[in-house]
C-alpha cells in the first residue's frame, strides 16, 4: 500500500515497475524510508514480482561502460591524495552547493550528496573529521530537524533504518556512534544514546528482522484452511 501511494505520487505508476533505490530518494515526494522493509521482503524482484511490477533493470554494459557506472557510484574520480588537501574538499563542496542547493549557508546533508552520486565527497567529509567539523571549517550550518523530533523512540528507530539503508550498512547492525558522527547524522545518534544506545536499537532490529522472516514464512506456508 505505502509503494503504491509512493507510485501514485510520484508518477511511476503508469512505468508499471518498482522504481530503484535512486528514485525513491531522489523522487519529489521521496521516501526512502521504504528501502529498509524492501531489502527486508527479499529486495527488488521479490517485492516486484508481489506487486505485479517490474523491477528497475539494467542492461548488461560493456566493460568500459561498467568501468564508469561503478566509477559514478564511487563518485567522481579525482588525482591520488587530491582529497588531502583541505582546499580540494572546500572547493569541491562549495561547488556542489552552489550547483544543487538553494540555501547557500548550509552544510549538504549525505543524503543530498547521494542523490547526485558525490559519495566521493562523503568520504573526504569523513578524513576531514565528519560533517560538524568540515562544516564548522567552512562556517556552515548543519541541517537540523525540529524540536521534538527526537523524542520518539519510535522515529528515531525509523531514522535510523533509513540511514542505514541510504549508507548500504549491514541491516542487522546498528552503526556506531562515531560512524552517525561522521556521515553528519549527530541528531541520530544522540537520539539513539537518549533512548537507551546501541544495544536498545540493535534489539528492536533484532526484532524486526525476525517478524520480516515470520511474515515470509507464513506467505510461504499458509496455514491450513487460510
Amino acid at each position: 500500500m505505502e509503494i503504491r501511494g509512493f507510485l501514485r505520487e510520484n508518477g511511476f505508476e503508469a512505468d508499471g515497475r518498482l522504481p530503484s533505490e535512486r528514485e525513491f530518494v531522489s523522487a519529489r515526494f521521496p521516501r526512502a524510508d521504504l528501502l529498509y522493509p524492501i531489502r527486508l521482503h527479499g529486495g527488488w524482484e521479490a517485492v516486484a514480482a508481489k506487486l505485479n511490477l517490474k523491477p528497475t533493470s539494467v542492461a548488461r554494459p560493456r566493460s568500459l561502460f561498467v568501468t564508469f557506472a561503478v566509477n559514478l557510484r564511487r563518485g567522481r574520480m579525482m588525482p591520488p591524495n587530491f582529497w588531502k588537501k583541505f582546499e580540494n574538499l572546500e572547493k569541491e563542496l562549495n561547488d556542489f552547493i552552489a550547483t544543487h542547493c538553494e540555501e547557500r549557508s548550509l552544510m549538504p546533508t549525505a543524503r543530498q550528496l547521494l542523490s547526485h552520486n558525490r559519495s566521493d565527497l562523503i568520504r573526504a567529509i569523513r578524513k576531514h573529521g565528519g560533517f560538524p567539523k568540515v562544516a564548522e571549517r567552512l562556517r556552515l550550518k548543519i541541517h537540523r530537524k525540529p524540536n521534538g523530533f527526537w523524542d520518539d523512540e519510535q522515529r528515531t528507530f525509523v531514522e535510523l533504518k533509513k540511514f542505514i539503508v541510504e549508507h548500504s550498512l549491514p541491516l542487522n547492525l546498528v552503526p556506531t556512534y562515531k560512524v552517525m558522527h561522521s556521515l553528519g547524522a549527530s541528531g541520530l545518534a544522540n537520539a539513539v544514546a537518549r533512548h537507551g544506545g546501541t544495544a536498545r536499537f540493535a534489539e528492536l532490529l533484532t526484532n524486526a528482522l525476525q517478524s520480516c522472516s515470520q511474515d515470509r514464512e507464513t506467505r510461504r506456508f499458509p496455514a491450513s484452511g487460510a
